[in-house]
């Protein structure tokens, strides 16, 4: 199982997060760091999935690897092993889960950046102009656009995006 949480979809107020989509990649922990598996799952209100990878082998060290449509890419800070077919990891209770620390707290859970709608590995002014534009549209429905998952493009999306590329938010990767 993997607990993870995206910023702009998750209310810390409410401590509850828009279920969606998230793909995740197993890689070695060796250069070039080659993909050895990847799976997709809906991640629960909760920020919790379960994956299933089926050419992950027990007691080998991966790195974890998160993509989502907005969320900047974030590998875990070291590899992890599978024990008996199984792994969980909680990228949501410390900030050095994250390889180079590279997430941002909200409320007393740490985030995945959203803002990357590109998914180019930064959050900068084509991330900003992207939304911009599709918030001039007023455009509706699930999008990369949407940061804060509420179906709506709008200022909501553009600040958050703004904000994450004023902190030159980028992948940190190993």
């Amino acid at each position: 199982q993997l607990k993870l949480l995206i910023e702009g979809m998750f209310d810390s107020t409410l401590n509850t997060a828009v279920e969606d989509t998230v793909s995740v990649y197993l890689r070695s922990t060796n250069i070039p760091y080659d993909v050895i598996d990847s799976s997709v799952c809906v991640m629960n209100s909760e920020g919790s999935g379960n994956f299933n990878f089926r050419n992950a082998q027990n007691n080998i060290s991966y790195y974890i690897i998160v993509n989502h449509r907005n969320g900047i890419e974030t590998w875990s800070a070291e590899g992890q092993s599978f024990i008996s077919s199984l792994m969980n990891y909680d990228f949501t209770d410390n900030v050095s889960k994250a390889f180079g620390s590279n997430l941002v707290l909200k409320g007393t859970k740490y985030c995945i950046y959203s803002g990357d709608t590109d998914n180019d590995g930064s959050i900068d002014l084509t991330d900003i102009n992207l939304v911009y534009n599709s918030a001039s549209m007023f455009y509706q429905g699930y999008s990369a656009q949407d940061v804060n998952g509420d179906s709506l493009v709008d200022l909501t999306d553009l600040n958050l995006v703004y904000n994450n590329s004023v902190k030159f938010v980028r992948a940190v990767t190993p």
